[in-house]
């Protein structure tokens, strides 16, 4: 299914993207965990957040992603959004995430950043 974004000009991409984060998730997108955890996940949940980055380049909407080092515990080598477990001493969570995309990925803070609303899921 082809979205109508795609067939924007890459500028008008942007003012698409700001409106569709305006609005709260449409019902059918909601609660869509199976709540399936793997062993050894039983328990409370922890709270994470992550940085969707979008790029607006001439050639189109691109999604910047991350590799994760093979070195750690979990997820280990695997293709993810920039971001992680929210510890206390943490910043507020847009703020986490510039500063973990700067971090991963080398990303500059931009002045055209929308927060998405929040939605609890259990991976």
């Amino acid at each position: 299914m082809p979205l109508p974004l795609f067939r924007l000009p890459p500028l008008a991409q942007r003012d698409w993207i700001t409106q569709a984060l305006s609005r709260p998730a449409p019902e059918s997108a909601r609660g869509l965990s199976d709540g399936f955890r793997l062993p050894g996940r039983e328990g409370s949940l922890k709270a994470a957040a992550v940085l969707v980055p979008l790029v607006n380049r001439a050639d189109g909407l691109n999604v910047l992603l991350t590799v994760r080092s093979a070195d750690l515990p979990d997820h280990a080598g695997q293709i993810s959004f920039p971001g992680g477990r929210v510890e206390p001493a943490d910043l507020p969570a847009a703020a986490r995430g510039h500063a973990r995309a700067a971090a991963t990925g080398g990303a500059a803070r931009r002045r055209h950043h929308r927060r998405a609303p929040r939605e609890l899921t259990a991976t």
